[in-house]
């Protein structure tokens, strides 16, 4: 895995910067790290920019990770989020 996150928590939501490759290995990683932040500290918002990430995920990868591999995270309260990502990363 290739990947680093800074955390800044505002009193209304969790910010996250995401640094490194974008794989779905690393997605899932990421993601796993930020409940794991979510869960400690009781946020139930984050705001997490994905605009320094380079690479992409293939069409089957990114429909995998929707539709198999993040349906364990579900859970009652679960965390809203937001993705600020560059242009040219939206297709």
């Amino acid at each position: 895995m290739s990947y680093e996150l800074s955390f800044r928590h505002d009193p209304n939501y969790l910010y996250v910067k995401a640094k490194g490759i974008r794989t779905a290995e690393n997605i899932i990683a990421i993601s796993k790290d930020i409940l794991a932040v979510r869960d400690k500290h009781g946020y139930n918002k984050a705001l997490i920019d994905v605009r320094e990430m380079t690479g992409g995920l293939g069409i089957v990868d990114a429909y995998k990770l929707g539709t198999k591999d993040f349906q364990e995270y579900r859970r009652p309260g679960q965390l809203k989020v937001s993705i600020v990502d560059l242009e040219h990363n939206r297709e």
